[in-house]
Order: structure tokens, then C-alpha cells, then sequence
């Protein structure tokens, strides 16, 4: 199992993102959750998101699906959250079963490790491939913290971190259609580690 950051590595990216320690536990947290990076048989956490395999793929595999266990999972509908996601522990299934059917495609429609960036934006966080982005997102949770860096930088959301705009850092990083429903759990995240002395 790969090591959790460390304190050390908090402040480093928040030194590098010009915000609090605080700013980037939030975002940690309330992307992974009790998970982490990694799930405990070693592989990152994932979300695998059919509406995204649906569009990198112009819809030509609408309609496909894949059974695990007693279930069956859509792996390409145009709408979002059409059906429920299911849980962490199926979505490398389901990616398992995208990928046979397109490989880039799918891992670009994930959602990858402790910051849950999602596979298009590779080039975002400064990797020379698609592969070299997931080989870091295997490879530990202080490279996943990179690649969150990266992508701040690259979208400008440390300013926005650092006045606490948690509007406008939900829009940037969630989507604008999430800002209800992701703006006051990172404030309420970052205000809790604040308290604690994370700034």
C-alpha cells in the first residue's frame, strides 16, 4: 500500500498553490473521503463516469453495459448520474470492462486518486501521455498531489483557494452544475481543519 501524505507534503503544495494547508486538506477530503488515494488492495480510488465515456466517445457504445455480481451497469449514457454510480469497490470493474471496449477513452472518463482528477485532464497536470498520468496515479499519493498542483496552476484555482472562494473553486473543480452541492462541504472541511490548526 503506498504511504499517505504526510503534513510535510500538505504544506508543500499549499506553499505552491500560495493558500492554506487547510485549503488542500479540504479539497482532499471531501473529493476521497475515508479512502484515501488508494483502496486497500493497493489500486488508486477511481469514479468511473459513463457520461463522459459517452461523450469522449461520441456515443457509439450507448447502450453497453457490464454485470458485476447480481447488477448490471450502463457504461455509456449521454446524461449525467442517469443510474447511481454503485460503490468505490466496482468502479475498476467497471473501467476494466470500458477499457476492452475503448482504453483511452475510459481512463480519461475516470475520476483518479486522493484529488479524484479526472483522466481528460491529463495534459492539465503536466504529463507528457495519458499513460504517464495514470502510471503516477498508481504510483503513490504524493504524486497525486502533484498532479492536483499541476492542475491548480493550470486552471488558476490557487487564487481562488487562497481568498476561500468556495464558489468559484467548486465551479472550477466540480463543474459549474455542482457548486451547491460541493461549495459549503469545502468550507465546512476547510473551516474544520482550520480550527484545528492546518493553516
Amino acid at each position: 500500500m503506498p504511504e499517505p501524505l504526510t503534513a510535510h507534503d500538505y504544506a508543500a503544495a499549499a506553499a505552491a498553490l500560495s493558500c492554506s494547508v487547510a485549503a488542500v486538506r479540504a479539497i482532499a477530503e471531501v473529493e476521497s473521503g475515508r479512502f484515501g488515494g488508494f483502496l486497500p488492495d493497493g489500486r488508486p480510488v477511481i469514479l468511473y463516469e459513463p457520461h463522459v465515456f459517452h461523450r469522449l466517445t461520441g456515443g457509439r457504445f450507448a447502450g453497453r453495459s457490464v454485470r458485476i455480481g447480481e447488477d448490471v451497469w450502463q457504461l455509456s449514457y449521454p446524461k449525467w448520474k442517469t443510474q447511481p454510480y454503485g460503490s468505490t469497490s466496482i468502479q475498476h470493474a467497471k473501467l476494466d470492462a470500458a477499457a476492452k471496449i475503448s482504453r483511452a477513452d475510459a481512463l480519461q472518463s475516470c475520476s483518479w486518486g486522493r484529488f479524484q482528477i479526472m483522466g481528460f485532464n491529463w495534459q492539465a497536470c503536466g504529463f507528457p501521455s495519458l499513460q504517464a498520468f495514470i502510471n503516477a496515479m498508481y504510483a503513490g499519493e504524493r504524486e497525486q498531489l502533484m498532479a492536483f498542483v499541476a492542475f491548480c496552476k493550470s486552471r488558476g484555482l490557487g487564487t481562488y483557494l487562497a481568498r476561500k472562494d468556495w464558489n468559484r473553486v467548486a465551479s472550477i473543480y466540480n463543474g459549474p452544475g455542482q457548486v451547491k452541492v460541493y461549495a459549503p462541504r469545502l468550507k465546512a472541511a476547510h473551516d474544520r481543519y482550520a480550527g484545528e490548526g492546518a493553516r
